[in-house]
């Protein structure tokens, strides 16, 4: 994702020089840090949102786990299975 994105926000945002080494447009640095801050601040503002969702699938996991822990023990000490 990061090298298909660098090339289209320097090839929008910082144009290369124009004729005899002057600027046709003036490059906008300022746009590509907002795109770059943006996509990293994507992250953490996603995990703080869904974490309600990420916590039940966790919680999930963890009672799964706990069932095959309990389930091989019991088969190790020779007792019935519960289902």
């Amino acid at each position: 994702m990061a090298g298909p994105m660098a090339g289209m926000l320097l090839s929008g945002y910082v144009p290369e020089f124009g004729i005899d080494g002057i600027y046709q447009n003036y490059p906008d640095h300022q746009m590509v840090w907002w795109w770059i801050g943006g996509t990293a601040a994507l992250t953490p503002i996603g995990l703080m949102l869904f974490r309600a969702l990420y916590k039940e699938a966790e919680d999930k996991a963890e009672e799964e786990a706990e069932r095959v822990a309990a389930a091989e023990r019991a088969e190790g000490a020779g007792e019935a299975v519960p289902a």
